[in-house]
């Protein structure tokens, strides 16, 4: 897997690049669904980077729905109480969507279909 995209993951999600090892089939998976998605030949070494980025964010959309499928935590400590909820899933979908779009010229597009006709 890229180092670049376990990296970006952590990134996005708080980890540490220690910690984020854990959810590397998560990044690995990402960037394999991803890669077969793209136009042959269109990855070239300036889009490498921006694929990365792609990759990372999807990653962590499903990070984000994994721990909220895990269950809402939350602590205190004195008077502060700290508590992760489902909010988040929501932003991070809206970043895969917008890196999907930024992406998207350089995948094949899932909903054509080309079929010949006739004879």
């Amino acid at each position: 897997m890229n180092e670049e995209i376990l990296k970006g993951f952590a990134q996005l999600a708080g980890l540490s690049e220690e910690d984020a090892q854990a959810w590397a089939p998560v990044c690995d998976a990402a960037a394999a669904e991803l890669r077969s998605q793209l136009k042959p030949g269109t990855l070239t070494a300036e889009q490498e980077s921006l694929f990365c980025s792609a990759c990372s964010a999807l990653a962590f959309y499903r990070y984000t729905l994994a721990v909220s499928a895990a269950g809402e935590e939350s602590f205190s400590a004195g008077d502060v109480q700290i508590s992760r909820g489902t909010s988040g899933s929501g932003q991070a979908k809206l970043l895969w969507q917008e890196m999907q779009g930024a992406i998207a010229p350089l995948l094949e597009d899932p909903e054509f279909l080309f079929r010949r006709m006739g004879g």
